[in-house]
């Protein structure tokens, strides 16, 4: 008899033990994925827009967008002046350290860079940014045969809803 309930109260046991583990994991707030949408421009009015995705503690940009005036090489329309063009950058993705500087670096061959850098503090991003590259004469990036570059416009964004 004494065996039985010995035996019984190890299982009560066990069963208290494993329900107040198990009210713990359920209780424990598991790792939301945050999205911020963030929109803004450069005192040139050119805009800039892009999301900041936390999760597990690491932020990380997303699908930046910018148009940034860049200077061409070229004299587009012969009047003996090298021509400007807005370049239409797209889909950046890059890193926002836990201290709020932001890093965003593509070059994808020898021709092309875009680098995005700057700080991400209290909802507000300040951003400077640098192109360089072969565009279309529309903007597009390695659509054509025009080599532009800018060599830093500062933007400033700030987070929506």
């Amino acid at each position: 008899m004494k065996r039985l309930l010995l035996g019984s109260a190890i299982l009560v046991l066990l069963f208290a033990i494993a329900g107040i583990a198990g009210a713990h994991e359920a209780s424990a707030p598991a790792a939301a994925k945050q999205k911020v949408r963030f929109a803004g421009a450069a005192k040139n009015g050119q805009p800039i827009s892009f999301r900041v995705v936390t999760k597990g503690g690491k932020s990380r940009i997303k699908g930046l967008a910018v148009d940034v005036v860049t200077e061409c090489w070229a004299d587009l329309n012969a009047d003996g002046v090298e021509d400007k063009i807005v370049a239409h950058i797209t889909n950046l993705n890059g890193k926002v350290s836990r201290s709020g500087e932001v890093e965003v670096y593509y070059a994808p061959d020898d021709d092309t860079e875009y680098i995005v850098e700057g700080t991400l503090v209290n909802r507000v991003a300040k951003l400077n940014v640098i192109v360089g590259g072969r565009f279309g004469p529309d903007g597009i990036p390695n659509a054509g045969n025009l080599e532009c570059d800018n060599w830093g416009t500062r933007y400033k964004a700030k987070a929506r809803g």
